[in-house]
């Protein structure tokens, strides 16, 4: 019994990595599903959830809420919290036509129950509705199954360009001599040998003819590359991920970096408001202390974002508060250069009159007309008779250098 046991586990394990070894690319479907099954367990580490209870792990709670129904209902039995799906309804019983009622059937805990929601008019709250999403879709309904398909198909595309591309002439012969030399000639070069083709025909028409087969397929292949960059970019940031789906061939300017990131968190903030009041509202019915948090690369993405916009309002206020410390230093600047020129003005009358009393007391008189300065003292001496002397020698020497010359 425990050898056949064994022996159905081995060959189960054995039949599953021969599914999983070769990939096959033609295969729409299964690039489909691989497609969404690893986005699903990309997106598993987005959140994080703190105490919650033994009986509900965070992979059950998010499996159902991401992948199996796009909600979770949870509820309380016995002395255990747990988590579930079943069916929805009570629109009836709610004002605004909501789901306020659930029904649940668990085998493994013999139960088959009906739990009701805060919204529910007519029964008394004993269940918390937790919503993935506010319309109650998986992650595969809002993003993946669109963007797999997508992708699946470019990568068909590119399996047949590369294989095209293989081809970069096309030999046609004419008869099987010539078929059978084309074919040596391919066997020779892909053992790398040189080899020349020999054949009987001597005209030129019914000699092996060439010509190019992929002439555009460079051009192909780059242009599928960018649809599918740009496709994994667009699913990438709807999950909220930084991805660059500019396809411009050359550097990026920091605006249209920026536009890239503006709109990165809107499902996932989504997703985490919907968590957020579920945990609030399971709280205030059970007594817990639940929460929920952002985790892994979109816990980082928030972080960073949080200090970027802390730098951005210290900039701000440092600007603000030298411009108001430039006014300040304006009108104190105004106010001395005021006060520095009537002080200025002040002392300067002072020390004429100081010069003019000064000038009184030893007998000089000072008189200021135009540019014209006249001094005069008791002892009658002139400045403008000392200029006209200093003139006439000047005009002697002149001309006794002139005489000397003749």
């Amino acid at each position: 019994m425990i050898d056949n046991t064994y022996n159905a586990y081995t060959q189960a394990r054995t039949s599953m990595r021969d599914r999983y070894r070769v990939y096959n690319v033609l295969d729409k479907s299964m690039a489909v599903k691989t497609y969404i099954r690893q986005w699903q367990n990309r997106i598993k580490s987005a959140f994080k959830w703190v105490n919650l209870p033994d009986t509900v792990p965070q992979r059950a709670l998010e499996a159902l809420l991401q992948d199996e129904a796009g909600y979770a209902i949870f509820f309380k039995e016995g002395e255990n919290f747990y988590v579930d799906f079943g069916g929805l309804g009570g629109t009836d019983e709610n004002v605004n036509y909501e789901v306020s009622k659930g029904i649940i059937t668990n085998a493994p805990l013999n139960l088959e129950r009906t739990v009701y929601f805060k919204n529910n008019l007519k029964n008394e709250q004993d269940a918390v509705l937790i919503r993935n999403v506010p319309d109650i879709l998986t992650c595969e309904e809002l993003v993946f199954s669109r963007y797999a398909k997508l992708l699946a198909e470019t990568d068909i595309t590119l399996e047949l360009a590369l294989m095209q591309s293989r081809a970069m002439l096309m030999m046609m012969a004419e008869d099987d001599d010539q078929l059978k030399a084309i074919d040596n000639y391919i066997k020779n070069i892909e053992t790398g040998n040189i080899v020349s083709i020999k054949t009987d025909n001597t005209t030129t028409d019914e000699a092996i003819k060439v010509q190019p087969y992929s002439t555009s397929m460079h051009q192909a292949l780059t242009d599928i590359n960018e649809c599918y960059q740009f496709l994994k970019a667009s699913m990438l940031q709807d999950m909220g991920i930084s991805a660059n789906n500019n396809n411009k061939r050359e550097s990026i300017m920091s605006s249209e970096s920026e536009l890239i990131t503006s709109g990165l968190t809107t499902l996932i903030d989504t997703m985490y408001n919907c968590r957020k009041e579920a945990c609030e509202e399971i709280n205030t019915l059970f007594g817990l202390n639940i929460d929920v948090q952002f985790d892994g690369v979109w816990k980082r993405a928030i972080l960073q974002d949080n200090v970027l916009e802390e730098e951005d309002d210290k900039e701000i206020g440092g600007t603000e508060n030298v411009e108001s410390m430039g006014e300040d230093t304006t009108e104190e600047g105004a106010e001395s250069s005021g006060g520095d020129a009537e002080g200025g003005s002040s002392e300067a009358e002072e020390e004429q009159e100081e010069f003019k009393e000064g000038g009184e007391e030893s007998g000089i008189e000072i008189k200021i007309e135009a540019e014209n300065v006249t001094i005069s003292n008791s002892d009658e001496v002139s400045v403008e008779e000392d200029v006209t002397d200093n003139n006439t020698e000047e005009t002697e020497e002149t001309d006794d250098a002139e005489n000397s010359e003749d």
